[in-house]
């Protein structure tokens, strides 16, 4: 959501609509399209001026769920990279990566560590595609890294 459309919504302080209103609200919108409207020249459309004022009488508490809701979902998604930021990976010598966050500092036995995407980030609805997603990205800019300081040096790493 814009910066505009928050603080255009920022001002409402209507509570937020419960699941029944919002039902009710579609149902008019279902109503108001299936309603045979008159022709023209054929007079005003009572029926639809009537749905229409109904439902903009009722879009301040839709607008304020909506605003509440992409709140919720901006909080969301900052706690799940703090997450990801918080759980680094160690890159395995056989293959494989163990979070570093969970894995104790004192694992001695490879049956100690943690593999990752640990459950903690598993929580938080990483999947395997986005594991390797990151790891690319990260190999893909250690690699870039590289190659740019070898030009600097003139070839040489």
């Amino acid at each position: 959501m814009s910066t505009d459309t928050t603080t255009a919504l920022a001002v409402l302080a209507n509570p937020p609509s419960s699941d029944a209103s919002i039902e009710d609200l579609a149902a008019a919108v279902l109503d108001r399209l299936a309603h045979e409207h008159p022709q023209p020249g054929g007079g005003e459309d009572l029926f639809c001026l009537n749905l229409t004022s109904y439902m903009g009488e009722r879009m301040g508490n839709v607008l304020t769920r909506l605003r509440d809701a992409e709140a919720e979902q901006a909080r969301l998604r900052h706690h799940r990279s703090e997450l990801i930021t918080l759980h680094e990976r160690e890159e395995l010598l056989f293959g494989g990566f163990i979070c570093l966050h969970c894995t104790p500092a004192d694992a001695d036995d490879p049956d100690d560590n943690v593999y990752w995407p640990c459950p903690s980030l598993r929580a938080v609805g990483m999947t395997d595609e986005e594991a390797i997603a990151l790891i690319t990205a990260h190999r893909a800019a250690i690699a870039e890294k590289a190659r740019l300081e070898a030009g600097a040096n003139g070839g040489a790493v």
